[in-house]
């Protein structure tokens, strides 16, 4: 079975844990990262693939408290004043989060790209920017209180799915790790 999920670190993290508890199955496993919008690089599920919804992604812009403070943000229309942080990994993320917020102000584009999300979000937490992420990636910077999420977050085009080949789902380790995550 596999993984399926827009590219971040998240597929990482998922991937360790499921190596970690997953026992036996986790050798099987397969990690597809798909970006919808990028023909060249999806991952279409197989036709006889059982697919099982896992999240659907959450996204917002993020930044360190000091520069959200620094910088009056209140409402989506003052990141016009902000330097927006972007990722190579998702190049649209913020088109993508004006979109699913409905943001109607001028077009936010990041000033600078990082390579990973990881950078990008280190990069806001050191109060360079503000960074767009899915919300499973910084949570836990949030709850440590390095960043802050002046808008908070929404539901993003993207989602995780556990895909479980039809040959497969009736091993007892694969119903274990499928019921476990």
């Amino acid at each position: 079975f596999a993984l399926s999920m827009a590219a971040s670190t998240a597929m990482e993290e998922v991937a360790a844990v499921v190596a970690k508890e997953g026992g036996e199955i986790a050798k099987e496993l397969a990690v597809a990262l798909a970006l919808p919008d990028d023909p060249p690089t999806m991952f279409k599920a197989p036709q006889d693939v059982i697919i099982r919804p896992l999240l659907r992604e959450r996204v917002g812009p993020v930044c360190h408290p000091d520069y959200a403070q620094r910088l009056g943000l209140k409402q989506p229309a003052d990141l016009a004043q902000a330097r927006l942080l972007g990722t190579a990994t998702r190049v649209h993320a913020w088109r993508e989060w004006m979109d699913a917020c409905g943001y109607r102000g001028e077009p936010l584009q990041p000033q600078d790209s990082f390579e990973h999300f990881y950078l990008q979000n280190q990069a806001a937490a050191c109060g360079l920017g503000v960074a767009i992420a899915p919300e499973i990636l910084v949570e836990g910077e949030i709850a440590r209180g390095h960043l802050v999420a002046p808008f908070g977050f929404v539901d993003g085009p993207h989602e995780l799915n556990l895909w479980i080949a039809p040959h497969l789902r009736s091993r007892p380790d694969v119903k274990r790790l499928a019921n476990w995550i």
